[in-house]
Parts: structure tokens; C-alpha cells; sequence
């Protein structure tokens, strides 16, 4: 429990908002989900029928957005944008809430645009649109993005690892590699990366290289479906059958809509003549996408 440090702010008009904004900034410092919400159900509480205190409005919105709560946090950013229009921090945060509730493309566009002339060495606002640029298909400007996000800060992993992320998209594989490796060096648990760069090097037929990533992505998050589907397939590629099963059940049990996984899983029972246990995983995938290929064909494979 947080306590007031000046004895004004247990009774002053405004101790409610300070000690709630201090929750969320504590929350947020901390990685405290419940120090979040005490901290939004403390603001919601203080700010009702009151007018002004833009930050305190913005803290309730963000601490919302961070609860994964983003049409909630709308009215409050909004508000605490009016109280502050040129605020990078707010038009930010309600950029991303906005993405998060479908808001219209130029209203995004518009805040990351804003925040950045406002303060053009914000590169972190920088990571964010050219994310948002990338995923609307806008895939040079989004490169430009975060390349001036890297110029402005070097040591930004997550700058690095989407530029990596994009040029491996689009074939650019020298500058994936490069790009990639960069981000593991700044952060050398970063799985997203590591399994990213696996990929890339099991596409060249460097599989050595290829088995260090995946093994390193594995180990440094055992609890993500798609780093453990990743080892467990390239063990099914080596045709190292008894690892791949374990690793594509544990990825299955962790996401049981991985269709990746449990299409591979079908192909691993196919390759050893274990036809009831391929029909079963490709007709599981077909339930999840009736349109998947490759299931079919496992399912043809096996016989009517």
C-alpha cells in the first residue's frame, strides 16, 4: 500500500488524485496489474464531475490501455489530450488505443504525426507508427521509421528487431541478418528474434546456425507456443521425431489453436505410418480452418 509522504495530501482536495496517479505510475514502474487497476478505480473515483487535471486523466486512461481495457481508456485520454494538445506522451498513448478499437487510419496517423513534430527524437512514437505504417502495408515508410529510430537511439532493441522482422518479410536477407543479430545482441533473450534469425538461416540451409537460434529462443521462453513449435519443427525436419512430438504437444497444450503445430504435428504421425494419429491432428486443424492445405492433403494421404 502506497502511504502519502506530505501529510497535506491525506486531506487536501486533491490527495485522491495524487495518490491514485502514484498506483498507476507505481504499476507501471513495477509491471503491478493490481497496482493498475487500484491506481484507474482511484482517478475514475476523484475525477468524477471535476474539470482539468489533464495529467491525472491521462494516467487513468494509460493505466486502462495497460490493462488491456482501451475503449475504457478513450474518454480520458481524449480529455487529457484537450486539456493538452501537444503533449507526445498523450498522443501516443491514444494512438494506440485507437489502433487497439479500430479506430479510422487518419485519425492514427494524425497523433503519431503530431507527437513526432512535436518532439522529433521520440523513437520510441517512432517504433510505434512504423509498426502501424507496416501493418497497413506501407513498408518503406515503416523501414524509414524505424531506421531513424535506431539513428536516434542505438541501443533500441525493439527498433531493430521490427526492422529485422520487415526485411526478412520482403526477402532482404543480408539486412534481416544484420538487423536481427543486433537486436539478440542488445538483448540476447529476445526469442521473437533469435526464432526470427532461426528461420533465416533454416530457409539458406545453414542448419546449424539455424539449431542455435531455435534451441536459445526455447530456453529463454519456455512458455511460448511459437518458440517451442519452431524447435519441434525443425527437430521434424532433421527427423528427430521424438523430440519434434514433445515439443509440438508441450506448443499445442500451450495455444491448442496453433495450426502451424498441429500440422506438423499430422505430419510427424503421417511420416512414421501412425495414420490414425495424422487424420486425428489434420481433421483438429480443419475445425480451426476449414481452408488449410496442408491438412488436406495429410487427410487425402491417409486414405478415405
Amino acid at each position: 500500500m502506497l502511504v502519502p509522504y506530505f501529510d497535506a495530501d491525506r486531506t487536501s482536495p486533491q490527495g485522491a488524485l495524487y495518490e491514485g496517479m502514484a498506483y498507476v505510475v507505481y504499476g507501471q514502474q513495477h509491471a503491478d496489474r493490481d497496482a493498475l487497476a487500484r491506481g484507474a478505480d482511484k482517478l475514475a473515483a476523484a475525477l468524477e464531475g471535476r474539470d482539468g487535471f489533464g495529467e491525472a486523466h491521462y494516467l487513468l486512461g494509460f493505466a486502462r490501455y495497460q490493462l488491456g481495457q482501451a475503449r475504457q481508456a478513450l474518454p480520458a485520454l481524449e480529455t487529457a489530450l484537450r486539456l493538452g494538445p501537444d503533449v507526445p506522451e498523450r498522443l501516443n498513448t491514444l494512438a494506440l488505443a485507437y489502433e487497439a478499437t479500430g479506430a479510422a487510419a487518419r485519425q492514427i496517423t494524425d497523433l503519431y504525426v503530431r507527437a513526432l513534430q512535436v518532439q522529433p527524437a521520440l523513437a520510441d512514437v517512432r517504433v510505434n507508427y512504423g509498426r502501424y505504417l507496416e501493418k497497413q502495408g506501407q513498408l518503406q515508410q515503416a523501414a524509414t521509421q524505424y531506421e531513424q529510430a535506431i539513428a536516434e537511439r542505438p541501443w533500441l532493441e525493439t527498433a531493430h528487431y521490427n526492422l529485422g522482422t520487415l526485411w526478412l518479410r520482403q526477402g532482404e536477407t543480408a539486412r534481416a541478418e544484420a538487423a536481427l543479430q543486433q537486436a539478440i545482441l542488445l538483448d540476447p533473450d529476445n526469442a521473437q528474434a533469435r526464432g526470427n534469425l532461426g528461420l533465416l538461416y533454416a530457409q539458406q540451409g545453414r542448419t546449424a546456425m539455424a539449431r542455435v537460434q531455435f534451441v536459445a529462443a526455447a530456453e529463454a521462453a519456455p512458455g511460448s507456443a511459437v518458440a517451442l513449435g519452431n524447435l519441434g519443427t525443425f527437430y521434424l525436419n532433421e527427423t528427430r521425431y521424438a523430440q519434434a512430438q514433445a515439443l509440438l504437444e508441450k506448443a499445442v497444450a500451450l495455444d491448442p489453436a496453433y495450426v502451424d503445430a498441429l500440422v506438423n504435428l499430422a505430419l510427424l504421425h503421417l511420416r512414421q505410418n501412425e495414420t490414425a494419429q495424422a487424420r486425428a491432428y489434420a481433421t483438429q486443424v480443419l475445425r480451426l480452418n476449414p481452408a488449410e492445405p496442408r491438412a488436406r492433403q495429410i487427410l487425402a494421404a491417409t486414405g478415405p
